[in-house]
């Protein structure tokens, strides 16, 4: 039987906050753990497996059974490369730039808040909403490398302000420079961002 709506959503929410933030352990996730953990039946916590699923942070392994998903430095490039090509298509596919001086949001505390919100204020600047939905899951599955960022990268702030300060003048020549940068410079030390992750050194939002 289904699940109350309600139950749903509150057991997705929170399951799907700690897989980004890295607060389940990689491996098999255990369906009576989770009940036991949120609270609730084996019923919420398999719809919301299987949702998390199909955004790609929950793996199904062939031997059955529900797992973390595993992030290794062959995905990693991946998905930079993926966020470097939207991010450069979004430059172009403007529509309508946004009126006033451009705010990304996102915590003023936390740059992978900031850093999600540009990003995906960025792809709202297409006003095409699968673009923007695209990109939302591309943000989630980033997260954890967004952790470890300031563990290898340095100056994360002074990158950030100078890519909010070109896309505030609509400079849309240098914010494609910038991004191309910005990716690269990453995809370069993707071996190191993963050896972070894997000495569980993640650190989360909050």
């Amino acid at each position: 039987m289904a699940a109350d709506h309600h139950t749903s959503e509150r057991v997705y929410s929170a399951l799907k906050r700690d897989i980004l933030d890295g607060q389940l352990p990689p491996g098999r996730l255990q369906i009576t753990i989770l009940e036991q953990r949120y609270a609730t039946s084996a019923t919420p916590v398999r719809e919301a497996l299987l949702r998390l699923v199909g955004e790609g942070l929950v793996a199904m392994p062939p031997a059955g059974g529900f797992a973390t998903w595993s992030l290794g430095v062959g995905e990693m490039v991946d998905l930079y490369e993926l966020s470097m090509r939207l991010s450069y298509c979004a430059t172009a596919w403007v529509k309508a730039s946004p009126e006033g001086i451009y705010e990304p949001g996102g915590d003023p505390d936390d740059l992978i808040s900031r850093t999600e919100a540009l990003f995906s204020n960025l792809a709202g600047r297409t006003r095409n909403a699968e673009f923007v939905t695209l990109f939302g899951s591309l943000n989630d599955r980033l997260r954890r490398v967004r952790g470890v960022e300031p563990l290898v990268l340095t100056e994360l702030e002074r990158e950030y302000a100078s890519l909010i300060e070109l896309i505030r003048h609509d400079d849309a020549r240098s914010v494609r420079r910038a991004i191309l940068t910005y990716h690269r410079r990453r995809i370069r030390r993707a071996v190191d961002l993963f050896n972070q992750i894997a000495m569980g050194t993640y650190r989360s939002r909050d």
